[in-house]
């Protein structure tokens, strides 16, 4: 009662306005008794409502009848209090409960019917509840803010019409009328369409039961029909419009003559009380009845947006693209081979020759031969420099400045060597930047060609998922099924994640797990996706060589997405702090530009030149598998690692390596195993250290049939615990195992 705030209040007094009407639906039978479960189920207090109901009861029936219903109401308080203070909800029992409840009126002689016409009353009081339960949860509960399903659309009706003969007793049929009319033009400026028909078919049916004539239901679709004609236009003329239809309708059936000012008054109510009604109030009520509606103008923004964005994606592709051949173009501008010789040969011409007494004299001779001097700076690249050994015959005969020509070859080798060397640099920098640019134009083209693409919304799995969440009493604002995800969006970021993922598993019957979830304005955003059918967990069992500090091995394990990850093993040449950096680095590379959405290929190949294109030696071995928990598939791929191992229903399969470590050659081909897993298979990958304590690989599989464990970690351990006894007892290098086991969840 502490939290009995201003809502609550209103709240109660709609309790209080529910157990009135249905006292007054026909003379002397208890219908209000059915509003009990109903409310207590939606979230009523047990004490309150007891209290409201049995106020009502004393002023609808006779003392001894009140007391009678004040007992049957304290039955239901006490099995929902008893229930709410155990935290669960009264569910198929409940028809039990009532059969317990209703015996007092069942038994007593102080109403007028008989047992038969009892049983019969009791009979519709409990389809009643059943309709009354449906219709308060929707509007108490769920306040409109999810899109109902068709068997609450129906309870609201039936609930509608049942409380609509309730009010036209307690009212009379002409301010039922007015009260009618005036719901119906806030319906209609609501829904501004052809909803609004079905409200304005429903309000007149207790009329037409109350006055036995049919004819007003067809009344009140003219008058709806006359509201919408101008609701968009102006509230004024659509408000004229209802009472002139009116009056023209009581005029036709000469109902109009018999109208005293009380009539008058009660027929323009219903325009009085639209016209004055804030349109502040009229707006908010309008939110919240829209709150689920579809949102169809939001389906269509996200694929002409994905659009735009694809479009965009396209064009910066294409910029890498430019670049990749801007760089490449470059080699051109690089002189190689013939066009080295030919360019020192002119410049010994030039520098040498030119400034030679005797140049006139040996132009007109042909001297020097281009063969003769081609040969010569042939040689002197091949060597490093020339000598009067390397001149031919010929040459020393007609060549009047031998010694300067000697000397300015090997000026111009010197300077071409060394540029050369230059050169070699940049061509490595320039290629790297050319790779990169290559991945980063190939990403942003699939990303863009995977945006292009509509997303086709599945409306049925919508419904399906917002209809099992509201069963457990879970509110989802809005639901967006998008190809393999489900985006829901919930008022309370308090919503028990790990509660909606089993409630939507059992719902598709295939099990949902989270994917993802953002704190947003109005509240949170859960993404799910079809849970893998595959788990795993791991095992790592490392040692550094002995008298080490660092271990040079590395090892990582990296979740891509909920059904995928990647788990690397890096082996830096050496040991100690130089090989873990060396490790370090290369497993860092390829994981970073995996996780970006680079091609594979394009990992590998970066990684592996931005470790050669260092200055120092930096090279490492890498062994890492692609999982997908989806399929089952595994990629192995190994770079200069040792031989891997897979255990599948105990046989031991030999995974062999028969690349160079990364940074050693500018190309590289990695070994790629391509392997089909099943739950219970293990995958092995291990360092040098391991793997060369064993004789021979038989060995080592000899030992792995013998081990009976199948926890990950214990055989990791067992593992490097034998590797360690093979050397005697010392780690001789730098030891890591990773054992990964696939298994069915």
């Amino acid at each position: 009662m502490k939290n009995f705030t201003y809502k609550a209040v209103i709240k109660y007094f709609l309790c209080l306005s529910c157990f009135t009407v249905a006292n007054n639906i026909t003379s002397g039978v208890p219908f209000s008794i059915a509003f009990l479960p109903a409310l207590m189920s939606n979230g009523f207090l047990p004490l309150p409502t007891l209290i409201i109901f049995g106020t009502v009861s004393l002023f609808s029936y006779p003392f001894i009848q009140a007391t009678l219903l004040c007992s049957i109401g304290a039955i239901f308080a006490l099995i929902f209090a008893i229930y709410k203070a155990n935290k669960k909800q009264v569910k198929g029992e409940l028809i039990i409960y009532f059969a317990i409840s209703l015996l007092p009126y069942l038994l007593s002689n102080h109403f007028s019917a008989n047992l038969q016409q009892k049983l019969i009353y009791s009979a519709i009081i409990y389809a009643f509840s059943l309709i009354f339960s449906t219709a308060t949860e929707v509007i108490f509960i769920n306040k409109f803010q999810k899109k109902c399903a068709k068997h609450e659309r129906i309870a609201l009706y039936i609930f509608t019409v049942i409380f609509s003969l309730g009010l036209i007793s307690i009212t009379g049929v002409n301010l039922y009328r007015a009260i009618a009319l005036s719901a119906m033009l806030f319906l209609c400026k609501l829904f501004k369409g052809a909803k609004a028909f079905v409200p304005a078919f429903l309000l007149p049916i207790a009329i037409a039961l109350y006055t036995n004539g049919l004819s007003v239901l067809a009344i009140f679709q003219i008058y709806c029909a006359s509201i919408l004609l101008f609701i968009d236009y102006s509230p004024l003329l659509s408000a004229l419009a209802l009472s002139l239809t009116q009056f023209a309708i009581f005029y036709l059936s000469g109902e109009i003559f018999a109208f005293n000012l009380n009539d008058y008054f009660l027929t323009l109510l219903p325009t009085i009380l639209f016209l004055f009604t804030p349109q502040r109030l009229v707006d908010k009520l309008k939110e919240m009845l829209y709150k689920f509606n579809e949102p169809e103008l939001i389906r269509n923004i996200i694929n002409v947006e994905r659009g735009v964005l694809s479009a965009k994606l396209n064009e910066l592709s294409a910029v890498f693209y430019e670049m990749e051949n801007a760089l490449n173009g470059f080699d051109e501008l690089f002189l190689s081979g013939d066009g080295v010789i030919h360019k020192i040969a002119e410049e010994c011409v030039l520098n040498v020759c030119s400034v030679c007494p005797f140049f006139a004299d040996c132009q007109r001779k042909g001297y020097p031969s281009s063969d003769d001097l081609y040969k010569l700076i042939n040689i002197g690249i091949s060597k490093g420099k020339i000598s009067l050994i390397d001149l031919s015959r010929d040459f020393s005969s007609y060549c009047y400045s031998v010694n300067g020509m000697i000397y300015e070859i090997n000026r111009l080798i010197f300077l071409h060597l060394e540029k050369a060397e230059k050169n070699e640099q940049i061509v490595k920098f320039k290629t790297l930047a050319s790779l990169q640019s290559s991945a980063v134009a190939q990403t942003l083209s699939q990303f863009s060609y995977d945006l292009a693409s509509q997303i086709h919304f599945n409306n049925k799995k919508e419904k399906i998922a917002v209809n099992a969440l509201h069963e457990r009493g879970i509110v989802c604002l809005q639901i967006i099924h998008t190809g393999d995800y489900l985006h829901l969006l919930f008022k309370d970021e308090g919503v028990v994640l790990s509660e909606v993922s089993k409630i939507l598993s059992s719902a598709f019957n295939q099990s949902i797990c989270l994917k993802d979830k953002k704190i947003v304005k109005d509240g949170m955003i859960a993404i799910f996706e079809k849970a893998p059918r595959l788990d795993a967990c791991f095992g790592v069992a490392c040692k550094c060589k002995e008298g080490g500090s660092v271990c040079g091995d590395c090892h990582s394990l990296t979740k891509i997405d909920e059904g995928k990850f990647l788990v690397s093993l890096c082996d830096g040449m050496g040991s100690g702090f130089k090989a873990y950096k060396n490790s370090q680095t290369a497993i860092s590379l390829f994981e970073c530009f995996y996780k970006s959405g680079l091609p594979r290929e394009s990992c590998l190949e970066l990684a592996n030149k931005i470790l050669s294109a260092c200055a120092e030696e930096s090279f490492a071995t890498l062994d890492c598998a692609i999982f997908d928990l989806h399929s089952g598939i595994c990629d192995s791929i190994k770079i200069g690692a040792s031989c891997g191992f897979l255990i599948s229903d105990n046989q031991v399969k030999i995974l062999e390596n028969d690349c160079l470590p990364l940074g050693i050659l500018d190309e590289i081909k990695p070994t790629i195993h391509t392997m089909q897993l099943k739950s219970g298979d293990i995958l092995l990958l291990l360092s040098d250290g391991i793997t060369d304590a064993f004789f021979s690989s038989t060995d080592a599989v000899d030992f792995l049939l013998t081990q009976t464990t199948k926890n990950p970690q214990t055989l990791a351990s067992n593992l490097l615990e034998e590797a360690v006894r093979c050397y005697g007892g010392e780690a001789k290098d730098d030891m890591t195992a990773v054992c990964v086991k696939i298994y069915a969840p």
